[in-house]
């Protein structure tokens, strides 16, 4: 049995970041079918080319060698053990491509709606001062 994941890898961004991004990808890669995830586990159940697999996304510890906010992403088996398949090494090559990019595309989705957010309740406060000068 293997120790780790062939296709393991670490990315620069924080866990939820990437949880996120993680099933955003999932949900548009063909051959891949989303059957469930955990948030508080940190992990997606998935089934890639034919072959089920658990996706695990994992918050390292800040230290001498991590000096900013990383994340694994590695593959297990439904029942937790490292798996070395030529699918689960496919999908965690995809991911490690296109994680960048979905982090990045979901943090400006989000800026964007927060700014909208303030800027509506902008407009309310301004519309409800002006409501009581009459």
């Amino acid at each position: 049995m293997p120790t780790v994941t062939r296709g393991e890898f670490n990315i620069a961004a924080n866990k939820l970041d990437t949880w996120n991004a993680v099933g955003q990808i999932i949900v548009r890669t063909p051959d891949a079918i989303y059957e469930g995830r955990a948030q508080m586990l940190d992990l997606y159940s998935v089934n890639y080319r034919g072959q089920s697999f658990l996706l695990i996304t994992r918050a390292l510890l800040l230290s001498d060698t991590i000096k900013q906010t990383t994340t694994l992403v590695t593959a297990r088996t439904p029942d937790g053990k490292p798996i070395d398949s030529d699918a689960s090494a496919a999908l965690l090559a995809l991911l490690q491509r296109e994680l960048p990019a979905q982090i990045e595309q979901d943090r400006a989705t989000q800026a964007a709606e927060a700014a909208a957010k303030k800027a509506k309740a902008k407009d309310k406060k301004k519309a409800k001062a002006g409501s009581h000068k009459k």
